[in-house]
């Protein structure tokens, strides 16, 4: 596999989104997170509910897209708990003592969405590259300031084969869950590396 294109620095700007870029310069394509970065992810970054980045395109003078992250929690099962089989440093014995569901502490990605503009870039991929900065900002921000187990998101049925192409599984996938329109997905922690040095 060739490595992805870096985003040149020279180019692009990776800052807070504080609602002070002009709207017209970011579409996804899609209504509702048009709506969420323009009118709600402000309000929410001022009560620290969450925070939205944006990846802003200095040359062209637009949003290339941005991403919201929040706090959470993922609950798995003794029988169903992939963090306690896969993560060194779980014990079974001692998660599940009393006999119940187990919550680990997660960052959970909210939202993240590319302009129109950059979609389907086969050279550039930048898709992945907006991904591959939320695991760099998690690994070499957020990390130093708080534990987490991993990154959780809600990824819609189109782009379930996405994520898991890019080190995230389901975290609770049956036949049951088989035709729902969204997914709760996970890439753990001590993975986010990996990824970043194989893509």
């Amino acid at each position: 596999m060739t490595r992805d294109k870096e985003f040149d620095v020279s180019t692009f700007s990776v800052v807070e989104y504080v609602g002070d870029l002009n709207k017209e310069t970011f579409d996804c394509h899609n209504p509702s997170i048009n709506n969420f970065l323009y009118k709600e992810s402000r309000e929410l970054n001022l009560s620290n509910l969450a925070n939205t980045t944006i990846v802003y395109d200095n040359k062209e003078k637009r949003i290339l897209g941005f991403y919201t992250l929040n706090a959470g929690v993922i609950e798995f099962t003794r029988r169903n708990d992939k963090f306690v089989r896969h993560t060194p440093g779980f014990d079974s014995n001692t998660m599940f003592a009393d006999g119940g569901n187990q919550t680990y502490p997660v960052i959970h990605l909210a939202y993240i969405a590319l302009n129109k503009e950059y979609q389907r870039n086969n050279e550039y991929r930048y898709g992945t590259q907006l991904l591959k900065q939320v695991f760099e900002v998690l690994i070499c921000d957020i990390k130093e300031r708080i534990g987490f187990s991993a990154l959780k998101v809600s990824a819609l049925y189109e782009y379930v084969d996405f994520y898991s192409r890019n080190g995230f599984e389901y975290v609770l996938h049956t036949p049951e869950t088989s035709q729902l329109n969204e997914y709760d997905m996970f890439i753990r922690y001590n993975r986010l590396k990996e990824v970043i040095i194989k893509s």
